[in-house]
């Protein structure tokens, strides 16, 4: 993404909800956002895993936070 978009967004979020945080307000910016795939091995709980049901219900929380406020001019 360009920098002058990223500086704009103003994220607030830290850890996992940052990228619902980013998701949302580009959606909400109306900006068209593409996804990359990639390869990767997940982390077991033994691994050190530390994605937990509360980062699903953290991210929900932002996403609907970032759904219904005011649009942004990022354009």
């Amino acid at each position: 993404m360009p920098l002058e978009i990223c500086r704009k967004l103003d994220v607030r979020s830290a850890g996992f909800g940052m990228e619902a945080e980013v998701t949302g307000k580009l959606l909400r910016a109306g900006l068209r956002r593409y996804e990359v795939p990639i390869s990767y091995k997940a982390r077991s709980l033994e691994d050190g895993k530390k994605l937990t049901w509360k980062d699903g219900v953290e991210a929900i929380w932002i996403l609907t936070k970032e759904r219904f406020p005011k649009p942004m001019a990022l354009r």
